[in-house]
């Protein structure tokens, strides 16, 4: 019995170590941007794979000498998790509308680890982002919630082409898209502000005329990550709009970003400092505190 319970584990390590030989083989052999059908199912092969031996690794731990040599297993398959993630990443744009293994794979999460399943399911998260429409996906819960809104900002890194439907999402009549649109646009901007130099009209013009507090905010935060690419006409626009929101809004969100940005902005424009101190002066009598608060400061760096 003992010589037999030997053999079996013996058998698990072999099956393991080809196991992982076969899939760092597949890996190199998958182009760094795989566009085919071929590729495709290599990659599916893979991640198949991967949940394959996640389940073999939940079984109970095996008791003998070669427990080193599946603790660098474990390694080497942490490591090609990894690369899995990276291929699927660039898998995205060329994914059709039938479901993939990764998807399918979810199903099995009873029975799979940790790490396998927790990749699938972001796999598949990310690929149903893919063909769902923002405008149903930003729609629902609570009006202090984002929702789903991280799904979409992973939907729009993943394919550039949808940010015209993420804009789009600013029109709709539902107060919380216009919201969760503007927060997932700030946010896409900090990673790719070069997809959102062509679209300063947007950003300025239909996003800017929007009077909801919670666009108006996110357009303060883009424009400050836009300012350093921004021509001599486009920053004197940017800067009379939130001259104008800073005068006009009375929400303090609104107020203290709009701040911010123009207290940052006039640290290399002179006019724009004169302009902003008795703006300043005028919020440190805010009866919120937090406005208040960031007026005086702001005013004090400004004196400095």
């Amino acid at each position: 019995m003992a010589l037999a319970a030997r053999l079996d584990e013996v058998r698990v390590e072999a099956d393991l170590e080809a196991l992982l030989d076969g899939l760092e083989v597949e890996l190199a052999r998958t182009p760094a941007v795989p566009r085919q059908v071929e590729e495709r199912r290599a990659h599916e092969v893979e991640h198949e794979a991967l949940l394959r031996e996640g389940e073999r690794r939940e079984r109970p731990p095996l008791r003998h000498a070669g427990a080193a040599q599946l603790l660098a297993a474990d390694r080497r398959l942490d490591r090609l998790g990894e690369q899995h993630d990276a291929l699927t990443l660039q898998l995205l744009p060329h994914v059709s509308g039938e479901p993939s293994l990764g998807e399918q794979s979810v199903e099995q999460s009873d029975r799979g680890s940790v790490r396998p399943v927790a990749r699938a399911r972001r796999s598949a998260a990310i690929l149903a982002a893919m063909r769902e429409p923002f405008a149903t996906m930003l729609t629902g819960g609570h009006h202090n919630s984002l929702g789903r809104t991280d799904e979409v900002i992973d939907a729009v890194l993943a394919d550039g082409a949808r940010l015209d439907e993420l804009f789009a999402c600013l029109d709709s009549d539902d107060e919380l898209v216009r919201m969760r649109a503007g927060d997932a646009l700030e946010k896409i901007c900090r990673e790719r502000p070069e997809w959102f130099a062509p679209r300063f009209d947007d950003v300025l013009g239909h996003m800017g005329a929007i009077g909801q507090p919670s666009v108006q905010w996110h357009v303060a935060q883009i424009l400050a990550h836009l300012r350093a690419g921004l021509t001599d006409e486009q920053e004197r626009r940017a800067t009379a709009h939130l001259q104008r929101q800073l005068e006009r809004s009375r929400d303090w969100i609104v107020l203290n970003v709009t701040m911010d940005v123009l207290a940052d902005w006039a640290r290399r424009d002179s006019e724009l400092a004169a302009w902003l101190a008795p703006q300043l002066e005028r919020l440190t009598g805010d009866e919120r505190r937090s406005v208040a608060r960031r007026a005086a400061k702001r005013l004090a760096a400004l004196a400095a």
